[in-house]
């Protein structure tokens, strides 16, 4: 069986000298391939003593892995693993005849043996090997052990595994790198859990290492690959345990609204059409109905142009906004992207972004208001809307036929209005007051008026709201 492997992505990440003592060994024919299929390499290399390594190969061919010898625990990939990825390289999965002979003799043993004589020979090895011992641990769940108790014990098993953060809360890629790999056994005995009964529980472990995951990714100081692979295979792992689990659609719904809010931007927008025929019309409408109304009662971030920082936007904000927006294009609803896009301006870079985005819609309605209002707000600092500008001559000429706002934009300009008075000061209330001078004409005089009556008997008490407003 031949394997496909990029040599390259392992020999890249090793220095020469190494490199080329690990040739050595390859073509002194130092490595014995004990075990083998696409995706995994078990050896033996013969160096100052017999050492034990493994090859771990993702679908595009790429190469990771670990060593029991002194080196890669003190360096890192080391000459036994360039070893086994050329012998790999040259002649694929051929195992050694004598090897292949042991093990079946081996195995005609173990089978002779009664269950307890087989139980102390797992034990005692699982003593002296955490993979296995951690393995074991969480596949051996008691009959009578609840669903609660399991994954409190199991959780701390998982937890045990995680990389640690350094102080000023980033986390070394190699370290988390090698937390993918501790990982993988914990994730087969999460299948095993789905394909035994115990899928719900497994659902819960599953989005435990999620969210542990989502934790880890953000704080990765370097190469964030292999966490970002983990991540399809905890999906994947997710689908199987709510098809086995079957959960109904409305509570199916809640667990994917809690997993989606906490997916970093790192690892892009999810998407729930894996779960379409477990959710139903039912659920996916629950499931809509919990991102608009987590939506809703976010805040309006509104600029603050004399601020020389930016504001920092909460990861559930922009997970919100992700999800927010991928259910507006599903549905074809460019007014409702453009109002998502709206409630979080902070920047002549925003306004750019929105401004562009309008005008791919064709929306230039759209784009000349918000023009107008980020040259406006942001006039004092001349070069950050220098682009700003520049885009304003590509919509010089008036629209022949302008169409009335749709109902979203004027929200989002109310939503802003809104933002501006909650944040208190008079540069805050002069931006508002502005903006309902510019919201005058998009709407009827009665709605106008209507509003203006509003602010003032909720705002009464500020009075230099009062005054502005008079003006």
């Amino acid at each position: 069986m031949k394997i496909r492997i990029d040599i390259d992505s392992l020999l890249d990440e090793i220095a020469p000298s190494i490199v080329s003592r690990g040739e050595r060994y390859h073509h002194d024919g130092r490595v014995t391939i004990l075990d083998a299929d696409p995706h995994r390499v078990l050896a033996r290399v013969e160096g100052t003593e017999p050492y034990i390594t493994r090859l771990f190969i993702d679908r595009d061919g790429h190469v990771d892995g670990d060593c029991s010898c002194p080196a890669y625990e003190n360096y890192g990939p080391c000459k036994h693993m360039v070893a086994v990825g050329l012998t790999i390289l040259k002649t694929g999965f051929q195992p050694d005849p004598e090897i292949a002979r042991t093990r079946a003799r081996i195995r005609t043993h173990l089978k002779s043996l009664d269950v307890d004589t087989l139980v102390g020979i797992v034990l005692d090895c699982a003593l002296t090997d955490p993979e296995l011992y951690r393995r074991l641990d969480l596949t051996a769940l008691p009959g009578d052990e609840s669903d609660d108790d399991a994954f409190t014990r199991l959780a701390k098993v998982i937890d045990a595994a995680l990389p640690d953060v350094e102080d000023d809360g980033w986390v070394d890629a190699d370290m988390a790198e090698g937390w993918t790999l501790s990982i993988d056994p914990i994730l087969t005995a999460l299948q095993t859990m789905i394909e035994t009964g115990r899928a719900e529980l497994a659902r819960r472990l599953i989005d435990h290492v999620h969210a542990a995951a989502c934790r880890l990714i953000v704080g990765i100081e370097g190469d964030n690959t292999p966490v970002i692979e983990l991540f399809s295979r905890l999906d994947q792992l997710h689908l199987a345990a709510c098809r086995a689990a079957a959960p109904p659609p409305v509570t199916l719904a809640a667990w994917l609204f809690a997993r989606d809010i906490i997916a970093p931007e790192e690892i892009g927008s999810r998407t729930i059409a894996g779960y379409a025929d477990l959710l139903g019309p039912e659920g996916l409408a629950s499931w809509r109905r919990l991102v608009a109304e987590a939506w809703a009662a976010e805040p309006v971030i509104a600029p603050r142009p004399d601020s020389g920082t930016l504001p920092e936007i909460p990861a559930r904000r922009l997970a919100l906004a992700r999800i927010m927006e991928q259910i507006a294009e599903a549905d074809g609803d460019v007014e409702a992207r453009i109002a998502i896009r709206a409630r979080t301006l902070t920047s002549p870079a925003d306004y750019r972004k929105l401004v562009e985005f309008c005008l791919e819609a064709d929306r230039p309605d759209a784009a000349r208001h918000l023009l107008d209002e980020g040259i406006w707000l942001f006039e004092g600092r001349k070069q950050l809307v220098r682009e700003l500008i520049t885009l304003k001559t590509r919509l010089k000429t008036p629209a022949k036929a302008s169409s009335p706002p749709a109902d979203a934009e004027i929200q989002a300009r109310t939503d802003r209005i809104e933002a501006l008075i909650a944040t208190g000061g008079r540069p805050a209330y002069e931006q508002a007051c502005q903006l309902l001078k510019q919201l005058a004409p998009l709407r009827s005089p009665a709605a106008h008026a209507t509003h203006l009556d509003e602010i003032r008997r909720r705002y009464r008490s500020r009075r230099v709201l009062m005054s502005l407003l008079d003006v």
